[in-house]
């Protein structure tokens, strides 16, 4: 896939309370996509999907910051975006507030409409078997739209220490979603459709976030981060199934510190422990289908009940030693790095296997140690 790029944008400054920055963004890609794979059953190629083709798309944006009061700014703006292919636009609005509490506090309350376009073999896909109609089935598909709103809390506790809280919520709609079946192009991990869709589905992704980082001073930083949120999708038949990132929490804690050793000769030596542990719900998946699988020779998945099948907690531990030398015009860094200390191995790939006649699980590495040297100049 080619991609060229063009943008124009000018900056202004309206007095000491308003700022604004005005632009249009012009861009063109060219694609050709080609998916296929042996089956049994044909003795030869099964060929998924085939497109070719190129789009191009047009923003025209302009965005001002107003300073309403000495603690209260508003940002506001909006985006145009054109999609020549199939001549579908889309007007969005944004909207910010941010309120300065006093000089350590910070409140921020923004909403925006958002719109995108697809991956252009959404849009060339050919007549699948069995629908009704010619040529190009999702070429007139409406841009995926989304209503988005955050909540931000943001504290200085010291100098040094600075505590964060989220709120988000995002209602998706026009969702390009498989006539009279269950795909979504929200789940384009999987694969890219081969099959004509309709603007009928909708989705929604909301949580929290807790960020709290301590910058470093006397050689200790750290941050600890915390979230929990909900991602569905519903192809407007009703049901609420699962995106298949909807971990439904994550949590992360990373800690280092740096102590300042006695020079030796012309050379500053540092020290340095960092350790970092992560840790998160399952992702979701398709279930696989194994008769037909053993019918093509490939995977094929069960599609009537589409991520219902979730993968095991990922949790992981990685630590680090580091010894850094410093002279005037050169620094040389050691390391020895262990990853996945906590060897949990996380599900790759779930796939059927023609050789073993059965389903085969790929997992990640287990514990693997680095061992480095880097020099600066």
């Amino acid at each position: 896939m080619g991609q060229v790029y063009a943008t124009v944008d000018y900056n202004h400054q309206f007095g000491n309370r308003h700022s604004n920055k005005t632009g249009i963004v012009f861009g063109h890609q060219q694609h050709t996509y080609g998916a296929g794979r042996y089956a049994i059953f044909l003795d030869g190629i099964d060929t998924l999907n085939e497109t070719e083709g190129a789009g191009q798309h047009l923003q025209v944006f302009s965005q001002s910051k107003f300073d309403l009061t000495p603690r209260l700014s508003l940002n506001a703006g909006v985006n145009y975006l054109y999609f020549f292919l199939n001549g579908r636009s889309s007007v969005d609005p944004r909207v910010g507030l941010t309120y300065l509490w006093s000089s350590d506090k910070k409140l921020s309350l923004a909403y925006g409409h958002h719109s995108r376009i697809e991956n252009l073999t959404v849009y060339y896909t050919q007549n699948p078997t069995g629908f009704e109609g010619q040529g190009l089935v999702n070429q007139d598909l409406e841009l995926m739209k989304a209503h988005h709103g955050v909540l931000n809390y943001t504290q200085m506790i010291t100098p040094s220490l600075k505590l964060s809280m989220e709120g988000y919520f995002q209602h998706q709609y026009n969702v390009p979603v498989e006539v009279g079946g269950l795909y979504t192009v929200q789940n384009l991990y999987g694969q890219l459709p081969n099959v004509a869709l309709a603007n009928t589905g909708i989705g929604q992704n909301y949580g929290m976030e807790l960020l709290l980082h301590r910058f470093t001073k006397n050689g200790l930083y750290f941050m600890a981060s915390a979230s929990v949120f909900e991602a569905r999708y519903d192809v407007g038949d009703g049901i609420w199934r699962n995106q298949e990132f909807n971990q439904g929490f994550s949590y992360n804690l990373l800690v280092g510190k740096e102590y300042s050793l006695k020079p030796k000769g012309d050379k500053d030596r540092i020290m340095g422990l960092n350790m970092n542990w992560r840790h998160s719900g399952g992702t979701w998946r398709n279930p696989i289908d194994l008769d037909e699988s053993r019918l093509y020779g490939w995977t094929q998945y069960d599609w009537s009940n589409p991520n219902s099948v979730e993968q095991p907690q990922i949790y992981n531990l990685d630590f680090t030693f580091t010894w850094r030398t410093l002279r005037s015009k050169i620094s040389g860094d050691f390391y020895v790095s262990i990853k996945n200390l906590y060897s949990n191995r996380a599900v790759i790939n779930i796939e059927y296997d023609a050789v073993l006649d059965d389903i085969d699980t790929t997992l990640d590495y287990t514990t693997i140690p680095i061992i480095g040297y880097k020099v600066t100049f």
